[in-house]
């Protein structure tokens, strides 16, 4: 099952400006979600594109399992 799932396009890559615009063509027609965040008195603001790329299934699990595995071995410390 499909479903939108923010896609993080940025992470770990150096972009050109005709990449962004390119990026910016590509996810226009997606929902788009726009959060504010404060860190230490810097305002950062998040644009999260939702391109539906992502396998929602696939995501869950991913979390649970790394929840799921943090917590038996902070018990077992």
């Amino acid at each position: 099952m499909r479903r939108n799932v923010p896609t993080n396009t940025a992470v770990g890559t150096a972009l050109h400006k005709s990449d962004l615009f390119e990026l910016n063509d590509k996810y226009s027609a997606c929902p788009v979600r726009v959060s504010e965040y404060e860190i230490n008195g810097s305002k950062y603001k998040v644009h999260s594109h939702f391109a539906g790329e992502k396998d929602i299934d696939d995501v869950i699990n991913n979390i649970a399992t790394a929840k799921a595995l943090s917590d038996v071995l902070i018990s077992a410390a």
